[in-house]
C-alpha cells in the first residue's frame, strides 16, 4: 500500500513539473521598439510615433490546442494606443521570415512584421496605419 502511494505521489510531482514546463516555456518573446509614422489616410498629416512591441511565438506543442503561431502586444507612445492582437502567423524561416497578425473580432487591427527589413506595419483602423523601422529592445 505504501509503495502505491509513493508511485501516485511521484506521478503527481512529474505531472506538476510537466505542467509547469508547458505554462512557463510555451513562448519565446521578441521585444521591439519601432520608430515610425502614424498615417491618417488623408484625414490629417502623418505624425511621428514610437511603437513598443512584444511579439510572442508559441512552441510546437501549443498547436495541440491553438491554431495561432503566437500573439502580439503593442503600445504607441503618442497615439495613446495599447492593444493585444490574438492571432499571429509565421511565414517562412530565418532572416526572410514574416509575421502576419490580425485580431479575431477586430477586423481593422491587421499588420505584419518583416524580419529581414525589421519593418512593422499595423493598420489600427480604416483611417490610421502605423509604419516603422524596428530594433531590439
Amino acid at each position: 500500500m505504501k509503495s502505491a502511494a509513493k508511485l501516485v505521489l511521484c506521478l503527481l510531482v512529474l505531472a506538476g513539473i510537466a505542467l509547469l514546463a508547458v505554462f512557463n516555456f510555451s513562448t519565446t518573446t521578441t521585444a521591439l521598439t519601432c520608430d515610425g509614422n502614424l498615417n491618417f489616410h488623408g484625414t490629417a498629416p502623418s505624425r511621428a510615433d514610437i511603437a513598443h512591441v512584444e511579439l510572442s511565438e508559441y512552441r510546437w506543442w501549443v498547436h495541440l490546442w491553438s491554431e495561432s503561431d503566437g500573439d502580439l502586444r503593442i503600445q504607441l507612445d503618442n497615439a495613446g494606443l495599447a492593444d493585444y492582437v490574438s492571432r499571429l502567423e509565421r511565414v517562412g524561416d530565418g532572416t526572410l521570415a514574416m509575421f502576419v497578425f490580425w485580431d479575431f473580432g477586430k477586423t481593422e487591427m491587421v499588420g505584419g512584421y518583416r524580419v529581414a527589413n525589421s519593418e512593422l506595419t499595423l493598420k489600427i483602423s480604416p483611417k490610421a496605419t502605423f509604419m516603422g523601422k524596428c530594433r531590439p529592445r
